[in-house]
C-alpha cells in the first residue's frame, strides 16, 4: 500500500504535496515529496520519500487506485524528472 502521507516535524501527519516517477533499471520508482517542518535542521526544503517500485506504469496506477488514488489526479512533478533546487540566492564568495 503507497503511503499518502508523512509525519513532519512540529507540524503533524500531512500529505505529500507532489508525487515523481522515475525509470529505474527497467521498474518504475514512485516517490512522495513534502518540505521538512519547523522543528528541523533542514526546515522548509525539500524532502523526498521512497514509496515503491513498480514493474510497470499499469503496476504503479493499480497501487495508486489501492491506495485511495485517482492516477488522473495526481499532482506529478515532471513525469520522470525530480524538481530542481536552485542555488541562485548564494552568494558568489566563499564561506570562509
Amino acid at each position: 500500500m503507497i503511503k499518502t502521507t508523512y509525519r513532519r516535524q512540529g507540524a503533524g501527519v500531512v500529505p505529500y504535496e507532489y508525487y515523481t516517477k522515475q525509470p529505474d533499471g527497467g521498474n518504475i520508482t514512485l516517490k512522495g515529496w513534502g518540505t521538512y517542518g519547523p522543528h528541523s535542521v533542514l526546515a522548509g526544503q525539500s524532502m523526498k520519500s521512497f514509496l515503491g517500485s513498480y514493474k510497470s506504469e499499469e503496476d504503479l496506477n493499480a497501487a495508486l487506485v489501492e491506495a485511495g488514488i485517482d492516477p488522473a489526479e495526481v499532482s506529478w512533478s515532471n513525469k520522470w524528472v525530480e524538481p530542481q533546487n536552485s542555488f541562485n540566492h548564494l552568494p558568489d564568495d566563499s564561506d570562509w
